[in-house]
């Protein structure tokens, strides 16, 4: 198999039309195509007015396409091979349940009590208004007399 990267489609058109755009990007008629599947389909929005599909496809070629393969230059176009996967088996049900911490489990001030520190519990409407910045006409902190 063949992988086909960047094939683009507009947003209303069919996907059929990716083995034509396929068989294009290759250089082969059309008929010489004998099989094809959509591996990926990603949308590409990075400019908004230029919105399109962009698919990555498998295509299988009658005649075979070890001379293709080798006579290609486009980067985008390169050998394919499926790959099996299976998903383990799960061997019992019951599974034993971890005591993991999470974040935010332990107390807010686990030494608190031992520093004599405690958490202020007064709501916002009750603090106290900050105290105004000294001015000039205001009493000063500290005479000096001499």
């Amino acid at each position: 198999m063949i992988r086909i990267r960047n094939l683009r489609l507009e947003p209303g058109e069919a996907e059929s039309l990716l083995r034509e755009r396929a068989a294009r990007k290759l250089r082969v008629p059309v008929e010489s195509i004998s099989g094809w599947r959509i591996l990926k389909k990603s949308l590409d929005a990075r400019k908004k007015s230029d919105i399109h599909y962009l698919y990555t496809v498998a295509v299988t070629l009658r005649g075979g396409e070890g001379k293709l393969l080798a006579r290609n230059k486009d980067p985008q176009i390169d050998a394919y091979t499926p790959r099996d996967y299976r998903i383990p088996q799960v061997q019992s049900e019951e599974r034993p349940v971890a005591r993991t911490p999470c974040a935010g489990s332990r107390p807010w001030r686990p030494f608190a009590p031992a520093t004599g520190w405690t958490r202020r519990t007064t709501s916002s409407s009750a603090r106290a208004a900050p105290e105004p910045f000294p001015t000039a006409s205001s009493t000063p902190a500290l005479t000096i007399r001499g």
